[in-house]
């Protein structure tokens, strides 16, 4: 495995693949938090889920051949979906929390 700086670059390198929907989602669903209360983070939870899911799919379907330049670097495609996906939740629970305190 690379050394920890690098690899966070590599899965940064590979975030930005996806990133600018999803945060973008995180933001339209935060707003709802915001304008509605905690009351509806039932129906969004399982909304940001659904679409994260969506957009692995895109990106598996879209990027494929891009696995094999970050294999070559030391991630798999099993630790670059994990960091990634982890981070996108990280995210989106913070700004959830950040509605709920505003």
């Amino acid at each position: 495995m690379p050394n920890p700086l690098k690899t966070f670059r590599l899965i940064r390198q590979f975030y930005k693949l996806f990133a600018l929907p999803s945060i973008l989602l995180t933001v339209i669903l935060t707003g709802f938090v915001f304008q509605y209360g905690l009351s509806v983070v039932e129906v969004i939870v399982p909304f940001k889920l659904i679409t994260l899911a969506l957009l692995v799919f895109y990106v598996e379907l879209q990027r494929r051949d891009e696995f094999v330049y970050y294999r070559n670097l030391g991630l798999d495609r099993k630790q670059l979906w994990g960091y990634s996906i982890s981070l996108d939740l990280v995210v989106f629970i913070l700004c959830i929390l950040m509605a709920k305190v505003l």
